[in-house]
């Protein structure tokens, strides 16, 4: 069977009631963009799409789907975010080659256990009412690259995470969570890890086995000692663990030969190790609002990036002044903005899209 020639139909920010799907379009459609509408129902006549791919109907007044858009089974790609759904639509449960899936503020308060979709690459749940996520969703989306399920009510991640082993991108930031899995070791493919605003007191061990991560939030959490096995982390070129309750820092940060931006204000840190001046990439540290009262001595050549260093409010004696390393830093006073990995070489859906923030 010949491959259909993609029709694009965007109907965005139309004002649209209802969409105007014509007989003889149909059958043909492959992308329909019908976001940013007044939409409150879709007719049955949708699923004459049948080569229908992709399917955007974000920012609607939506609070359910049709039984009969389960027969869209070409479907790859569904957007219903800020719709008013009054439940996790089954149907989605129907669609065999589902790969990117956007549920964010929609209401939803469970993901049904009859959702297996073995094909997924995206899943995007955030800004909802989820209490739990079911085990047997991890265990049915080996391919998933990025999932979000920030701003839920999260107490816990199942152990089941650890088969998402292609995994690049996850954000659980702003739950309740106060652990994590031991078997978040397992993703190997992890770069970007968000875990801010919780109600964390340790990292799980094995932390240090993330060979791939890039940047680390950890801020607005109760940590208070970051583990050994962090300093494992070569890849590592983020880390905002600000807002906890640090005192110390990895004695051997020094392995973190990729890091760039260090933001550690609003903790408890008293001393930083020797190791801290032979952070050779290091253009960006954040140090103000802790208890230091000197920093590390070092040569002149250490430290050869800094660029941006911030002291205030911190308890060094009157008359201290920097050694060396750190004279070369411009002092800044204001807390900096969410700082952002090096991007990578973009891809596609044939190629999943590239990492977002």
């Amino acid at each position: 069977m010949p491959e259909t020639t993609p029709i694009e139909l965007n109907l965005e920010a139309q004002c649209l009631e209802e969409l105007p799907l014509a007989n003889d379009t149909a059958p043909t459609l492959t992308h329909l963009h019908a976001g940013f509408n007044h939409l409150r129902s879709l007719a049955p006549a949708l699923a004459s799409c049948r080569q229908l791919r992709v399917l955007r109907l974000n920012h609607n007044r939506l609070e359910a789907l049709p039984d009969e858009l389960g027969d869209l089974t070409e479907l790859r790609e569904i957007n219903l975010s800020s719709n008013p759904l009054k439940a996790f639509p089954d149907i989605l449960c129907q669609l065999p080659k589902l790969e990117i899936l956007r549920l964010d503020h929609t209401g939803i308060d469970r993901i049904p256990e009859a959702f297996l979709p073995a094909s997924l690459i995206e899943l995007h749940l955030g800004r909802n009412q989820l209490t739990r996520i079911p085990a047997k969703l991890f265990e049915a989306t080996p391919k998933l690259r990025v999932l979000s399920l920030q701003e839920n009510q999260l107490k816990a991640l199942p152990s089941s995470l650890g088969n998402l082993t292609e995994l690049q991108e996850l954000n659980a930031s702003y739950n309740q969570l106060q652990s994590l899995p031991e078997e978040l070791r397992a993703l190997s493919a992890l770069q970007i890890l968000s875990l801010q605003g919780n109600q964390l007191r340790s990292l799980p061990g094995g932390f240090g086995q993330l060979a791939a991560l890039r940047l680390l939030r950890l801020y607005e959490n109760r940590l208070n000692a970051l583990p050994e096995q962090l300093a494992e982390l070569r890849s590592l070129e983020v880390l905002d663990a600000s807002r906890n309750e640090l005192t110390t820092l990895p004695s051997s940060i020094s392995s973190w030969e990729s890091l760039r931006w260090l933001v550690l204000s609003d903790n408890q840190v008293a001393q930083l190790p020797s190791a801290f001046c032979r952070l050779a990439n290091l253009t960006h540290c954040y140090l103000h609002s802790n208890r230091l009262t000197d920093l590390p001595a070092g040569d002149i050549s250490d430290l050869p990036s800094l660029k941006i260093l911030s002291l205030q409010h911190n308890a060094f004696p009157t008359g201290w002044k920097r050694p060396a390393p750190f004279l070369k830093a411009d002092l800044q006073d204001k807390m900096p903005e969410d700082p952002k990995p090096e991007k990578k070489p973009a891809t596609s859906l044939s190629n999943p899209p590239p990492l977002t923030q």
